[in-house]
């Protein structure tokens, strides 16, 4: 007796593809979220205490291992001093305001695994730009600036526990860090704003923390903004580079040599904090016109040089021309989250809310204001301004197009059905033999073709199938065939083209 054929057609909207160490967020004053779902939900338990910076790190499953503001100030007037917290939410390690960075840098702190030592982390801590308001300390009158503490996970039980602390890396710089990984995919590089002079790039090796070159800023920068890089292995034209924005500034970078090559600013505009897209492909800034102060979100399409020979900054699309949003941060889910401020008119309080960037990879990009709303903590009228600072490469092609497809042909033999699922979607088009289908789902009942294009929330996806009479010498496979149509894909010509699955 042959057994019917169920034959399955995905589309997907979550992300497939990321990986799962940045799945759990901490930020704010005791907030979180947790992305395992595929959604972002709020948890309840954390001992965050931060203005701006975190950061925090899961294992590959997307289980909780530690979480960081970085470092802080001497706890005064109810406020939190540097913490390391374990995912039980308990003090790993005190930082006491004398060690580490500031949580009031915009991205205080990023973690890399330790290349060569298994379940070892270090935790990179950045220093504010404000690090003298509580008055300069003797010992060291430029800041912490960049230190680091290296974490071994199999201490305590496997809560964790700090093998090495506080380790002066430079003391001379604020605000901004960012961590890469090597074109080896074992070794990392970390940058970030060394004094006014350049971009200070680190490498993180077997032998330790070691300075690899520093790179003058142009002109216009200032020095203290933050750094963001794009999560693509490879960049414009070769197989070795990266993107990188510092305030202004777009440069290359190349992973395997670690050197920066300053490819171009943005022209007339300000832009204080930016994003990549998940592919890589777009780079979001929040920017404020000079001329009128109006704030807007804007979209700069990346790979424009190499694809149509225009200039990155010649490319600007303004997504949305009354921007709030400040920080913004790239997620598993494959959306950009960002900050924005709330004025309560009624009781004067200022709350952070959060929105998304939705489709980052498309050229059409749509906007989600307030998903959550914080209010400003009894322990301060301030509100939180950053989300949790991660490594980029953990998100490549987290919403990217990547097609798993079984044959095109299968075969039906007498008596049996074949069921095909165009996948979750806004509609469904079908065509050959279900042409007059307007549902998810097509039973098939004889031989023939089909096809089924699907229009999801980021763009559509298409395939076919040819059915065929089972015959003596059908494929013993034939009980199922898998077909995976993901609803994004990378665009070759700089618009939102759907893609076809050819024989």
């Amino acid at each position: 007796m042959n057994l019917p054929i169920l034959l399955i057609c995905l589309l997907f909207f979550g992300a497939s593809f990321a990986q799962k160490e940045a799945n759990v967020w901490h930020f704010g004053i005791n907030y979180s979220l947790d992305f395992n779902s595929g959604v972002p939900v709020q948890t309840f338990g954390s001992q965050m205490f931060t203005f701006e910076g975190s950061t925090s790190y899961c294992d590959e499953n997307g289980n909780l291992l530690f979480y960081s503001n970085g470092g802080g100030r001497l706890p005064v007037s109810g406020q939190d001093g540097g913490k390391i917290w374990n995912k039980n939410n308990q003090v790993m390690y005190d930082m006491q305001g004398a060690e580490g960075g500031g949580w009031s840098a915009a991205q205080s702190s990023i973690v890399v695994p330790a290349p060569g030592e298994p379940d070892v982390f270090y935790l990179f801590t950045m220093e504010e730009l404000e690090f003298d308001v509580d008055g300069i300390v003797p010992s060291e009158p430029n800041g912490r600036g960049l230190r680091y503490f290296k974490i071994d996970m199999t201490l305590n039980g496997g809560l964790g526990d700090v093998i090495e602390a506080d380790v002066p890396v430079y003391d001379y710089s604020y605000e901004g860090i960012c961590a890469i990984r090597h074109a080896n995919e074992t070794d990392y590089w970390i940058l970030i704003n060394q004094d006014t002079s350049g971009i200070g790039v680190y490498s993180v090796n077997q032998s330790g923390v070691q300075l690899a070159g520093v790179y003058p800023h142009p002109a216009f920068y200032n020095g203290f903004g933050i750094i963001k890089s794009s999560p693509t292995p490879g960049g414009i034209g070769a197989t070795c580079c990266n993107k990188v924005m510092t305030n202004a500034g777009l440069y290359d970078f190349n992973l395997s040599t670690g050197v920066l090559s300053f490819e171009t600013d943005l022209g007339a505009t300000s832009p204080t904090y930016f994003e990549f897209s998940p592919n890589g492909s777009y780079l979001y800034a929040a920017i404020t016109d000079q001329l009128t102060a109006a704030n807007q979100l804007v979209q700069y399409n990346v790979f424009a040089p190499a694809q149509t020979g225009q200039t990155v900054e010649s490319t600007a699309q303004v997504v949305e021309p009354n921007f709030n949003g400040y920080y913004m941060q790239l997620a598993s889910d494959g959306k950009i989250y960002y900050t924005e401020l709330d004025i309560d008119l009624g009781t004067g309080t200022l709350n952070t809310l959060i929105g998304s960037i939705n489709c980052p990879n498309t050229s059409s990009p749509t906007i989600t204001t307030g998903i959550f709303s914080y209010p400003s903590n009894s322990q301060t009228t301030f509100p939180f301004f950053s989300l949790p600072n991660f490594p980029s490469w953990i998100f490549y092609n987290s919403y990217d197009a990547q097609i798993q497809f079984g044959p095109d042909t299968v075969y039906l033999c007498p008596g049996d059905t074949l069921l095909l699922n165009a996948g979750e979607g806004i509609s469904w088009e079908w065509g050959g033999d279900a042409s007059t289908n307007t549902s998810q789902f097509y039973t098939v009942t004889s031989p023939g073709i089909i096809s089924a294009t699907v229009t999801g929330v980021c763009g559509l996806g298409s395939d076919q199938v040819v059915v065929l009479p089972c015959t003596n010498e059908e494929p013993t496979d034939s009980s199922l065939v898998e077909f995976v149509i993901p609803n994004v894909f990378t665009p070759n010509d700089g618009t939102n083209d759907p893609f076809e699955i050819q024989d």
